[in-house]
Order: C-alpha cells, then sequence, then structure tokens
C-alpha cells in the first residue's frame, strides 16, 4: 500500500513521518485478518436486530472484512435506517483490504441456533457474552434492551483484543462467560425490580456532543424514557476523522454536531432536543437563571471547560470521560457535600485561572497563540512546527483539542525497534459502552431505580470487574463544589433544606 494511504487512513492516528510510522502497514493487515460475521435467529427480536445492526455498526468502522447475515425492517432507530440492507449502506466502512490468511469469526445475537465463536443475549439490565452455545436467555427487555446492547459492544471488544494482541497490546480475552448487569454493575444477572408508576419525565443537559455525548443520546433513544434535551457545544463534525470514532455517526452525518444530535433525537416522540451551536461558557453567561433542575451530562475534555460544567451546578450530574480504551462514569448531586463533583479530580491538574499558561507549556507555544486556539481559531502547521515534537500534518485546521488532549477512545499500540512513535487505533465500542451506561443513569433515575452513587470504572483491555468504587471529594477547598456559599445557595435552588 502507498506510504500516503496509511498516513491518511482514517481509523489511525499516527504522529510522525512515513519513515516512522511503516509499522502502520502491520496494524492494517492485523485489522484486515478478522472475517467477522454477525448473525442471530430466524425469528429475531426487533431489540435483537438493533443491538446486532449496532454491533455492526461498531466493526465495521475497524474491520474491514465484516458482515451482517441477517435482514428486514428496523423499528426506529438513531441512525434513521428503514431497513438492516439501508443501515449497512449507512455506515461509514474501513477501507477495503484482502487478508491472505483470515480468521473467520462469528458472532450470535439473541437465540441463534447456528454455531459461532461468541454468544450475547441480555435484556433491559444483563448483558450476556459466552464462548459456549446459551442453555437459557433472559426474557425479552420492555425498556430498550440496553443490556443486549452491553453485551453486543462486549462481544465487539473481543473481537478488538484478539487483534491487536498480535501487536503487542497486553489485553485480558474472555475464557468461557461474563454476565454483568447495568444496575448495579454486579458480576451478575440484574436484580428483580419492580416498577409500576409510568417513567418520569427528565430534564436533561448535555455538555459536549461529541462521541460520548452523542452516542448516549444515541443509546437513550433506543429507550421509552421520556425527557427534554438541551445540547450545548460548539465544534463541527469532521467527516474525514469523526465518523470512524462516533458509532452514531452515518455516511451523511456533517456540519454543526448539537443540530445532528436533534435532528436524531426528532423522530422519537419521548425526546425533544434543542440545540445551541455556540461554546459551554458563552452559553452559560447568557443563562436568566443559576444551577439546572434537572441532570446535566457532561462528556467535555477539557479541564477547563470541566470547570465551568461544575460551575453549573447542575441538581444532577454525570460525568463521563474516556482514556485510551478505559471509561469512567461518575454520578453527584449538587446537595449532597459529601460527594465529588465531576470537576474535583481535575483540581490539581491545572489552576482555573492559569489554564492559558498551562497549555502554553505543555504545548510551547505562546500564550497569546494559545488564547486564540482556545477562542476557536485552528491549528497550522506553523503551531504543529513550534511544539517541537513530530508532526502530524492531518491535525493542520483542527481544533486545538485535537492536540493537547491524550488518546480519546483509541488504542495505543506500542512502538517497534523500528519504529519509535506508537499508533492509535480508534475504538468506537469504547464510546457505545460509555454511552449505554450513561442512558442506563438516566432511564433508571426516570424509572425510580436506585442510580449510581459511585464510580463505574472499566478498561476495555480486560473484562468489567464488577466493582465500583467512591472518589474522594477535593480535600484543598479549591473545587468550586466545596465552597459553602454556592452550597447553601444549591440547596436553596433546589428546595433541600
Amino acid at each position: 500500500m502507498p506510504m500516503s494511504e496509511l498516513m491518511t487512513d482514517p481509523r489511525l492516528h499516527i504522529a510522525g513521518t512515513a519513515s516512522e510510522a511503516i509499522h502502520a502497514e502491520r496494524v492494517l493487515d492485523a485489522l484486515a485478518q478478522p472475517h467477522v460475521t454477525i448473525s442471530g435467529g430466524q425469528a429475531s427480536s426487533d431489540d435483537e436486530l438493533l443491538a446486532a445492526s449496532a454491533l455492526y455498526a461498531l466493526l465495521c468502522r475497524i474491520f474491514p472484512n465484516t458482515s451482517l447475515e441477517l435482514d428486514g425492517a428496523l423499528p426506529p432507530n438513531p441512525w434513521g435506517a428503514d431497513t438492516i440492507a439501508d443501515f449497512v449502506a449507512k455506515q461509514p466502512s474501513a477501507p477495503a483490504r484482502p487478508h491472505e490468511t483470515p480468521r473467520e469469526l462469528v458472532i450470535a445475537v439473541g437465540r441463534c441456533a447456528g454455531p459461532a465463536d461468541l454468544y450475547t443475549a441480555g435484556d433491559d439490565w444483563t448483558a450476556i457474552v459466552s464462548r459456549s452455545p446459551l442453555s437459557a436467555f433472559p426474557a425479552p427487555g420492555k425498556h430498550g434492551s440496553l443490556g443486549l446492547h452491553a453485551a453486543t459492544a462486549l462481544a465487539g471488544s473481543e473481537v478488538v483484543k484478539q487483534a491487536l494482541s498480535d501487536l503487542d497490546l497486553q489485553t485480558v480475552p474472555l475464557e468461557a462467560e461474563l454476565i454483568w448487569n447495568l444496575l448495579d454493575y454486579r458480576l451478575q444477572a440484574a436484580p428483580a425490580t419492580t416498577h409500576t408508576s409510568p417513567a418520569m419525565h427528565q430534564r436533561l443537559l448535555f455538555l459536549g456532543a461529541g462521541s460520548l455525548g452523542s452516542s448516549a443520546i444515541a443509546a437513550l433513544s433506543l429507550t421509552d424514557t421520556p425527557g427534554s434535551i438541551e445540547i450545548v457545544d460548539h465544534d463541527e463534525f469532521d467527516p474525514s476523522h469523526n465518523p470512524f470514532r462516533y458509532p452514531a455517526a452515518t455516511t451523511v452525518t456533517d456540519g454543526s454536531k448539537v443540530h445532528w444530535l436533534a435532528a436524531m433525537a426528532g423522530p422519537f416522540p419521548a425526546m425533544g432536543a434543542h440545540p445551541h451551536n455556540q461554546k459551554l461558557q458563552d452559553w452559560l453567561a447568557e443563562r436568566d437563571s443559576p444551577g439546572f433542575d434537572g441532570t446535566a451530562v457532561v462528556t467535555v475534555d477539557r479541564v477547563d471547560a470541566r470547570r465551568d460544567a461544575a460551575d453549573l451546578m447542575a441538581r444532577h450530574t454525570i460525568a463521563a470521560g474516556v482514556r485510551g480504551l478505559a471509561t469512567e462514569l461518575h454520578r453527584s448531586t449538587a446537595i449532597d457535600s459529601s460527594m465529588a463533583c465531576s470537576y474535583c479530580p481535575h483540581v490539581d491538574v491545572a489552576d482555573p485561572y492559569d489554564q492559558v499558561d498551562v497549555y502554553a507549556e505543555v504545548t510551547n507555544l505562546p500564550a497569546a497563540r494559545v488564547q486564540e486556539l482556545l477562542d476557536g481559531a485552528r491549528l497550522t502547521l506553523a503551531d504543529l512546527e513550534a511544539t517541537g515534537g513530530p508532526i502530524d500534518h492531518r491535525l493542520v485546521g483542527r481544533r486545538f483539542e485535537d492536540l493537547v488532549r491524550a488518546a480519546y477512545a483509541e488504542a495505543t499500540l506500542p512502538a517497534t525497534s523500528d519504529q519509535s512513535i506508537p499508533i492509535r487505533v480508534s475504538a468506537p465500542h469504547v464510546s457505545w459502552l460509555t454511552g449505554l451506561t450513561i442512558a442506563a443513569e438516566i432511564q433508571k433515575q426516570s424509572l425510580g431505580l436506585p442510580t449510581l452513587q459511585r464510580r463505574l470504572r472499566i478498561d476495555l483491555r480486560g473484562l468489567p470487574l464488577g466493582i465500583t468504587d467512591r472518589p474522594e471529594p477535593d480535600l484543598t477547598g479549591r473545587c468550586l463544589c466545596r465552597n459553602p456559599v454556592r452550597q447553601a445557595a444549591a440547596r436553596s435552588w433546589y428546595h433541600a433544606d
């Protein structure tokens, strides 16, 4: 393959020169080896058809030899596809590449009688992935079967781990069977629930419309959760880069991210979406009243933006983030001062009042230029040269965040002896599983079920561990949530006293 194609493959992030990226040929060869077939039963339910289709959306972006051996009509879905054939046609697909020794792999979704390498099943909360045929299946879900979708996402993770382990990425594969649930996140089937009251309307605010925010809104649209959604983000969709990292995107996704997501939510009568195509800081400044009496979903990836989100002091906050193949979900409430807020873990990362100076030190760019970039200017070749590091020419014209942030929903492959710069491979299954957990938390809240009061962390180089932990609030007193005046104000806003 010509080196120019290696350097521009949308699945890869390669820093450095073409000679340093020769390892990319081996990476692309590893991604071409799995020939993945996704199959289902002759009478697959609507939820099973959608879960199988979502799995195809995850894998076809990475593995060029992926097929979906199902057909028929689809129920309403965030991809706007009427049939499975239409769904397949709408998906961004990895560039075609043959392989001399293909590795056949079959994934069965739901009640599939045929032989497979991985079997998946689930309901609203429970996810099951097995190396052996399943003898029992959960009852069909009633609220969107997010557990089944989590099962297929975890099956997709197994395909990724198998392919990348050949490239020296350290992974822990599934040995026999995994049972996990989205209700209490333990390694068991979800406990029985009793909720007879109608689902409660949810007032939602999404701060960030990237791969995590879009995945969460797409997953939420699969459920019957009633609510209204405000979406704040000023970024534009990059059709040359984003489709291979955004599971909910299609080949025609373009333009403003918030307007794309508002249009995605439009066909679902239980949801109403209102886009705000502006910076979070500007949106906050224009608001007439403090706080937000609902749930803020924070997926922004800049520390100063996280601070702005904490400054909002929403009644409830769900903060999610991804680093490499690891995902984290943290839920907090403004009226409980014993809980860490979404900004507490970042207080020691950078002083919010000298953020520009911190970025200038990290990137070697002048502080004035950093401020211009933070205000919306796009990166130039001169900016990249000024950093003094390897130059990735694809960053020209991109956002400042793309230069300074760590690998995001990407698998970083170790450098080899003849290639000093690591290569990162997009991993949309990480964003999708994170979006499913966000949607599950909102759905639980709507149904009056116990929600996460701790922090969930999953490293998809391995498997869910079935445990959560409780992050400590900032002990320095510097975080906004530690201010007693602000704490009293939150209790007043939300009538907690």
